[in-house]
């Protein structure tokens, strides 16, 4: 497709290549934000276990208590 397009509309190919390229380099990115919003809702398995509601949560704080 890209090959297509370049021949077809250059202009317009480079723009999507511009806007691709930003995609590319951001994606692992918003992976990471996604990947540690998941484990932030998510309880642990003893605290599954034992019923407890969801404990406030913030990154830098060890679930031992120290910092």
């Amino acid at each position: 497709m890209s090959d297509r397009l370049r021949e077809v509309n250059p202009q317009l190919y480079g723009r999507v290549r511009r806007v691709l390229e930003q995609n590319k380099a951001q994606r692992h990115i918003r992976g990471g934000i996604a990947t540690r919003n998941k484990y932030l809702h998510t309880p642990h398995p003893e605290e599954r276990a034992a019923g407890a509601q969801e404990p406030e949560r913030t990154l830098g704080k060890r679930r031992d208590g120290q910092a």
